[in-house]
């Protein structure tokens, strides 16, 4: 049985630190739409909370690995739902 570990810090309002067993990631957005920052490249993640719908496309590079095509459309979906909840939260 493998042991698993996982810690995520609230640094700022919308900012997560993630430490695991294998590296630390940074993740910055609101529920329903983020981006993450690691050791493997870059993520977006978009999904529609309380659905257990959800979607993440590799928008960098990282180790090893070839770096992802993001749709010019995908990419303004995922950046409208920021900023939409952003405002949201500032309201």
């Amino acid at each position: 049985m493998a042991i698993r570990f996982n810690k995520r810090l609230k640094i700022a309002p919308g900012v997560k630190l993630n430490i695991s067993k294998s590296g630390i990631s940074t993740t910055v957005g609101a529920k329903g739409a983020s981006v993450n920052f690691g050791k493997k490249g870059a993520h977006l993640n978009a999904g529609l909370p309380g659905t257990g719908l959800s979607s993440r496309t590799k928008i960098s590079g990282g180790s090893g690995s070839d770096t992802g095509q993001v749709s010019p459309l995908f990419a303004y979906v995922v950046l409208g739902l920021l900023v939409l909840g952003l405002i949201i939260w500032i309201l």
